[in-house]
């Protein structure tokens, strides 16, 4: 069985908006599957010192396994496995790294530096029609950082991919040239990677120094 669950038409949804698909296995019945829509993937973090966004993302879409559903018929537990995977690819993909982790009435920020590439494909966690026409490979157009060691304090700053493909860091007022190099050294400190659809080969424009 397949049930969908509509997504409403808007600009958001035409950028950000994807569609998930959670199918569920039971060891003796046909599997079920539902498609919901999605707007970002939220990715929880470990204590560990450094990851890749790649385990991150391994760890989300892993089939979850559930142990202990009763059968009545046959007097038996049945395992039931449940997956999820990108039934269709947003043209922007916005992966949050949940650096904020809530301990009773008290929040702690998770340091752990995260490696993330400047060009990412998502066809692993895709269905194969998803993946099938190249719709999910992603290049790096934005990195949104929080600086600082508690969510109550820090400094938010943002770097963004012109057209051009050059690449800018907004700090405040201060708006200067930085390296894609430098952005990618973001590890411990960022906590909302944007991602566009790649277009194809391209080559950067040499660097133009501050701005």
């Amino acid at each position: 069985t397949l049930r969908k669950l509509n997504m409403d038409n808007s600009p958001v949804s035409d950028c950000f908006g994807g569609v998930f698909k959670t199918t569920i296995r039971y060891s003796a019945s046909k599997a079920s599957a539902s498609l919901e829509p999605f707007w970002f993937v939220a990715l929880d973090l470990t204590q560990a010192k450094s990851i890749a966004l790649q385990d991150a993302l391994k760890a989300y879409f892993a089939e979850e396994k559930i142990d202990g559903v009763y059968n009545d018929s046959t007097k038996q537990e049945s395992k039931i496995g449940k997956r999820v995977e990108i039934q269709s690819c947003p043209q922007v993909l916005l992966l949050h790294l949940k650096r904020f982790m809530f301990d009773g009435a008290v929040a702690h920020k998770i340091m752990t530096r995260v490696e993330f590439p400047e060009r990412l494909s998502m066809d692993e966690y895709s269905s194969a029609a998803a993946a099938a026409d190249r719709a999910c490979d992603y290049e790096l157009i934005g990195v949104v950082s929080h600086h600082g060691t508690k969510m109550t304090q820090g400094h938010y700053t943002a770097t963004i991919r012109q057209p051009t493909l050059e690449w800018f860091k907004l700090d405040d007022h201060s708006v200067a040239s930085i390296d894609v190099e430098d952005v990618l050294q973001e590890q411990a400190t960022a906590y909302l990677l944007i991602y566009e659809r790649s277009k194809g080969k391209r080559t950067p424009p040499p660097s133009s120094g501050a701005v």
